[in-house]
């Protein structure tokens, strides 16, 4: 999975590291900041700002989690143009997996 296609200079390798150390930095805020971040409603009130819904403060970490997420969905936008949808499918299913693996029980306090 390490081969680039036309106009992407980044192999499938460089972007499963991209999309994971995001993801885990997610994770990890959202843990910080006490926000389901598994929840369906949730993800939404933090994209929209909606700290008063969510019960929390508008703190540096919480900040900086919104901005990952609006960077997480811009790098999966960029794979999703870059490779066929079925291999991005693939490239974001395993990067989840390997999260589940590395968090174990804490990503039971995201749902």
């Amino acid at each position: 999975m390490s081969s680039t296609s036309s106009g992407n200079p980044h192999t499938a390798d460089e972007w499963a590291h991209q999309v994971d150390a995001v993801d885990l930095e997610i994770i990890q805020l959202a843990l910080v900041c006490k926000v389901r971040l598994l929840d369906p409603t949730v993800l939404g009130h933090i994209l929209d700002n909606h700290t008063e819904l969510l019960g929390v403060e508008e703190t540096p970490a919480f900040t900086k989690l919104r901005g990952l997420l609006f960077l997480h969905f811009a790098i999966e936008e960029k794979l999703a143009g870059s490779a066929s949808e079925e291999a991005a499918r693939a490239l974001v299913h395993s990067v989840q997996e390997r999260l589940s693996q590395r968090l174990g029980p804490k990503l039971d306090q995201l749902r």
